[in-house]
């Protein structure tokens, strides 16, 4: 008998210490939401700014709309028909007019600076002109030859060289109007667009070709006012792009905003990051997800933001104390993130804070 009452008084103890610790670890608030508690502990705080932003070729600043190839002056386009948008940056135009008579290159080609794209055709009158020139310059030289032996005085001698001189410019302007037939890229890269076709007109107004450099890449990204007035040059960032299955690549802000513009009413600041080497399979034109670092603190005082009530100057927590007792405490707060805040003043280390869970949770 006396064993069996022993037995009961020790399961009724481990009843009661069970409950009372149930108490401090799991309140009811009074409105039908769990309450626990959460230690004061340390970590780090990263604030971030971002949104979605678009890959763009590091050259490119602006667009320029791609010609219809067959596009004829006053009349319909004819012949192959291309079409997109291209980085003003990346454009190639020709130096002079024509009809496109070779295409040299293909989309996806590596070219090198100088490197012949296109040929011109204008039915021989740029090579005539070479010729005529020529002539003429031959004929000045003979001119100038018969002076000489003739005794001729020394004006007329320089009047004579003078042709010489004018002829031979002649000549060199009209081997170069020769050599703008032939389209050239002005830097290496890779051909991204042939905006033309073979029997298409060509002018200097018109881009025929888009050369980009793939291994040099950004992000344009547009930011809220908010975020603009925390972004600055050089902060570090994360790039995921959805269409590469969410694969992170590292950047840093390489133009902040300097002055907003308006969208439909909505003021957004524009941003320009520069990815860094080895962004693998990213190309331009890709949809990006960005996380721009705006500040961060490593190894502080934290606490997760659902421990704080009235934010700012007013925060206070609610620390449970020895035996479950809860009192009110201000704290100061300093940087916060999506999740946690820095404690400044206020919290020791390993000291418990009631935390309140979502409701239904």
């Amino acid at each position: 008998m006396h064993r069996r009452i022993v037995v009961i008084v020790i399961v009724v103890a481990s009843v009661a210490i069970a409950a009372v610790g149930y108490a401090v670890w799991f309140r009811d608030d009074g409105h039908g939401g769990a309450i626990t508690t959460v230690a004061v502990r340390r970590g780090d705080v990263v604030v971030t700014a971002g949104g979605v932003g678009r890959i763009v070729e590091a050259r490119a600043a602006t667009s320029v709309a791609a010609p219809a190839a067959g596009a004829k002056s006053g009349g319909s386009a004819t012949g192959a028909t291309v079409s997109g948008n291209i980085g003003s940056a990346d454009a190639v135009f020709p130096q002079a007019g024509g009809l496109v008579d070779q295409i040299l290159v293909k989309p996806g080609q590596q070219v090198v600076a100088g490197q012949p794209l296109v040929v011109l055709a204008d039915g021989g009158s740029t090579a005539m002109g070479v010729d005529l020139a020529r002539n003429e310059l031959l004929a000045a030289q003979l001119e100038a030859a018969q002076q000489r032996s003739n005794g001729a005085s020394p004006s007329d001698l320089a009047l004579g060289l003078l042709k010489v001189d004018s002829a031979a410019k002649r000549v060199a302007a009209a081997q170069l109007a020769v050599d703008r037939m032939t389209v050239r890229t002005p830097r290496g890269g890779t051909v991204t667009s042939v905006l033309t076709a073979v029997g298409v007109p060509a002018d200097g107004s018109t881009p025929i070709m888009a050369v980009a450099d793939l291994g040099a890449l950004a992000v344009n990204l547009d930011v809220s006012e908010f975020d603009a007035a925390k972004v600055r040059v050089g902060q570090k960032a994360t790039i995921s792009v959805d269409a590469l299955g969410g694969a992170s690549y590292t950047g840093s802000v390489e133009v902040e905003a300097l002055a907003g513009v308006d969208n439909g009413g909505v003021v957004t600041f524009p941003v320009r990051l520069k990815l860094d080497s080895g962004a693998t399979g990213v190309k331009p034109g890709m949809s990006a997800s960005v996380r721009i670092v705006v500040d961060e603190r490593h190894g502080v005082t934290v606490l997760p933001l659902e421990a704080v009530s009235n934010r700012g100057a007013d925060a206070t927590v609610a620390v449970v104390g020895a035996h479950g007792r809860v009192t009110s405490r201000a704290i100061k707060l300093g940087v916060a993130d999506n999740k946690s805040v820095e404690v400044r003043h206020g919290l020791r280390l390993g000291e418990r804070v009631q935390l309140r869970a979502a409701k239904g949770a």
